[in-house]
């Protein structure tokens, strides 16, 4: 199995990222498109959110919802 340890801020958006959750700023959509189709060349891959997005309900949601955490 691989493991990809998974940072948010500054990977998944940046300061041009337009999406929010609550007054966070959100995924940016391009960003996470790239994110998924890479992991759809990667069998037997698991993700872990090292970032402090897994400290914030809301945001963890987010993530685990879109790559299934």
């Amino acid at each position: 199995m691989k493991v990809i340890f998974l940072d948010i801020d500054g990977v998944l958006n940046h300061n041009r990222t337009t999406d929010s959750v609550g007054h966070w700023l959100g995924l940016d959509e391009e960003l996470a498109q790239r994110f998924e189709a890479m992991l759809a060349q990667i069998p037997d891959v698991k993700i872990v959110l090292s970032s402090t997005w897994r400290k914030v309900p809301e945001l963890n949601a987010v993530v685990e919802a879109r790559f299934t955490i």
